[in-house]
């Protein structure tokens, strides 16, 4: 039977709950009515009791089996969020360094791109300053090339010089032979003197002269004769050169491709052919445009 105080299931002869206490009263034999009703609520109670404790029994089986089964449902989706979140910080970790190596290398992309424009334009800058120094002329432009083009602009040259006629004569004295001119050939020109000629804007104050090969009358040189003044602004603008021999003073400036530059320093320009021929003098420097 059951302790009608607090259900706890005792032998049927107990006087005593060993839980709770209570005395437990046996129950008699009715004799009359409302002993009989009366054992009836005792009996009603005790089977609710029992029940009670049944339905208690099964929801302490029930949750046994339920909750672990939970704890078990909640771990699961603990470890499954844990790792969705993982992965989705490790994709954007992934992605955040695809983009910055994509960005990275987007910027070294342009900072190359940067870089070879503005080698392509110093390198149009230095072409451009040649040009205007070479004055379009190529070691395959002929006299009548130069003659045509000079001419295009208003400008005839303001000296012609003819290659000499040499001959060679024996000297009777020093016993060698000796080259002798016997005159000048005018189907060979040596070189067309400009007074008026500029070099990369700036006014050459002695002029320029173009000359040229004697057997295939093309060009071989250009010079243009500057001051002192003239000089410095041509450097502003050309730049310094790359190397100077320090017996001659000879400058020049490097190049993988023809014209060649150079320049150097003259204290009597009629030390050089082209002057001594047209019998001028001057001193500064001649900035030479050569023709291999």
């Amino acid at each position: 039977m059951f302790c009608k105080y607090c259900g706890n299931e005792i032998a049927d002869n107990s006087k005593f709950c060993p839980k709770c206490g209570n005395e437990i009263h046996p129950i008699r034999k009715m004799s009359n009515d409302n002993d009989v009703q009366q054992q009836k609520v005792v009996e009603n109670n005790e089977k609710k009791i029992e029940d009670v404790v049944i339905v208690n029994t099964r929801h302490k089986s029930v949750a046994k089996v339920v909750l672990p089964v939970i704890l078990v449902i909640i771990i699961c989706g603990v470890f499954i969020a844990t790792k969705v979140i993982s992965t989705k910080n490790n994709n954007n970790a992934v992605n955040n360094a695809d983009n910055k190596d994509y960005f990275v290398a987007e910027d070294k992309d342009n900072a190359l791109k940067n870089d070879d424009q503005k080698d392509d334009e110093a390198k149009s800058d230095s072409n451009k300053i040649v040009e205007d120094m070479d004055r379009g002329y190529t070691n395959e432009t002929t006299v009548d090339d130069v003659e045509n083009n000079e001419k295009s602009v208003s400008q005839d040259p303001d000296f012609i010089r003819y290659w000499p006629i040499v001959e060679e004569v024996f000297n009777e004295e020093k016993q060698i032979y000796e080259n002798k001119s016997n005159g000048v050939d005018k189907s060979r020109i040596a070189f067309l003197y400009y007074k008026d000629a500029e070099i990369n804007g700036i006014s050459a104050h002695y002029g320029m002269t173009i000359s040229f090969d004697g057997e295939s009358q093309k060009v071989s040189n250009i010079r243009y004769y500057l001051t002192d003044g003239e000089f410095q602004k041509f450097e502003e603008i050309y730049g310094t050169p790359d190397r100077q021999d320090e017996e001659t003073k000879v400058m020049r400036w490097d190049s993988d491709t023809s014209p060649q530059i150079m320049a150097c320093y003259y204290d009597d320009f009629g030390t050089v052919w082209e002057f001594s021929e047209m019998e001028k003098s001057g001193k500064g420097y001649i900035v030479s445009v050569l023709f291999n």
